[in-house]
């Protein structure tokens, strides 16, 4: 989990390598933000799943559970 201190946007604490659409902010963008008068709107919290690492058997059994229900459907994006 990181905690990221979230400015309207500005990540300046907890950075790690980025998901998808995430910036990142060099920390004394914090203080200039604050002088400037803005405040903390929300601290946003993100998890992060080191693929290097194999998923559980019960990972793969709830997922194979998920699969057969008649309401859920799965397709790949389209880049194109």
């Amino acid at each position: 989990m990181v905690k990221m201190i979230n400015y309207w946007g500005l990540l300046v604490d907890g950075f790690i390598h980025p998901g998808m659409g995430m910036p990142y902010n060099h920390p004394y963008y914090k203080s200039l933000f604050e002088t400037y008068g803005f405040k903390i709107y929300y601290e946003q919290y993100t998890y992060h799943i080191d693929l290097t690492i194999d998923f559980s058997e019960r990972f793969w059994k709830i997922a194979e559970w998920v699969l057969k229900k008649p309401d859920f459907s799965f397709i790949n994006a389209d880049l194109n």
